[in-house]
């Protein structure tokens, strides 16, 4: 009976001990990745893997051995370092601190400083094709944009509502109030906007051109 109690007692300390080196095994996978990158100009940079390793874009997993490809330990050559352990691709591709961090940040959050330093460096380490949805989408932006400053720049030059903005000169201007009566008892005169003095507002008649100048001005 004794002997029974023992191994009872015994049963249950083995599995105690079982549990908490589970727990201890379960604490160091979740626990961060530190890895030291040496970079140019023997500069240091301190990344935590772990915050980055379903994030990170291929070619940049490989040079910071993080790729899961079963075939990349016959493939690729072992991540160079050291002899104090450092990773030395930065360095060997002469990529500064400054350039690799600014590289990490976009991978962890998104955010961009200098789009031609993050651009340079994320190509010399593979490229990322997060970064590429980025400049494409910025790119589209502007393009958006010009092309709305050219509609609005042509718009105005067509249709000018100062005297100022006339550059084509397609009108005759006057200043006058709202019931100027020349302007309100003729359909050839229009109102357009206040000219800031008084009460006086502009009033416009179209010039009647000649087709050689209406070419013109479509042409611009």
């Amino acid at each position: 009976m004794r002997s029974l109690t023992n191994f009872l007692v015994t049963t249950i300390k083995d599995q105690n001990f079982s549990r908490q080196n589970d727990k201890s095994m379960s604490a160091s996978v979740n626990m961060s990745r530190p890895e030291v990158i040496l970079c140019a100009h023997d500069g240091i940079a301190v990344i935590d893997l772990h915050t980055i390793q379903d994030l990170c874009p291929p070619i940049l997993c490989r040079f910071l051995g993080l790729s899961d490809d079963s075939m990349a330990a016959c493939t690729f050559k072992e991540a160079a370092r050291d002899e104090q352990g450092r990773l030395t691709f930065a360095k060997h591709l002469d990529i500064s601190r400054s350039s690799f961090q600014a590289c990490i940040t976009f991978i962890k959050t998104g955010y961009v400083g200098s789009i031609e330093v993050l651009v340079r460096t994320m190509d010399i380490l593979g490229g990322s094709e997060r970064l590429d949805a980025y400049v494409a989408k910025k790119q589209a932006e502007l393009e958006a944009r010009e092309a709305h400053e050219l509609e609005k720049l042509l718009s105005e030059r067509t249709n000018p509502m100062t005297p100022e903005a006339d550059v084509d000169h397609l009108y005759i201007w006057r200043a006058g109030q709202t019931g100027w009566s020349q302007g309100v008892n003729s359909e050839d005169w229009s109102m357009t906007v206040h000219t800031g003095i008084a009460i006086d507002y502009w009033w416009r008649m179209r010039l009647v051109l000649d087709d050689e100048d209406d070419e013109e001005i479509e042409e611009l």
